[in-house]
């Protein structure tokens, strides 16, 4: 393998790190929301007539479970897709496949974290309302 070679394939490697990168900082924003949800939920707890807004907070809490599992699925599945990439074009295999597979996981695992969040802020808008509700 020549210098040209190995330039092109740490190229290659290298540019789903962005996809990482941002990924992180999704993952960081949504366990800090997660641990907002989780702080309201342990204040309403020990409270009396709040059921509701202590079953809305626990579903808002495994809704952001999953959005950042599958974030943490996305980055994992494009870290497994740079480590192959190079490993295969050291060893001259056909990468083609194995590239689309992880790529299209990482890619989907990415959307449907994102459809979790989008989901929870359509749940912490009914939070609000529900306590408001409450407060009349």
């Amino acid at each position: 393998m020549n210098l040209t070679e190995l330039t092109s394939i740490l190229q290659i490697s290298i540019v789903p790190v962005a996809l990482i990168s941002g990924t992180g900082l999704l993952i960081l924003s949504m366990t800090n929301r997660f641990g907002r949800i989780t702080d309201r939920l342990r204040e309403l707890a020990g409270k009396r007539n709040k059921k509701e807004q202590v079953d809305m907070l626990y579903r808002r809490a495994k809704v952001m479970q999953y959005a950042i599992i599958f974030s943490g699925l996305s980055v994992l599945f494009t870290a497994v897709l740079m480590i192959m990439n190079f490993m295969f074009f050291v060893l001259g295999m056909n990468r083609t496949v194995m590239t689309i597979i992880l790529f299209t996981l990482g890619l989907s695992s990415l959307i449907v974290s994102m459809g979790c969040f989008i989901y929870d802020l359509t749940l912490a808008l009914k939070a609000i309302d529900i306590e408001l509700n409450n407060n009349k």
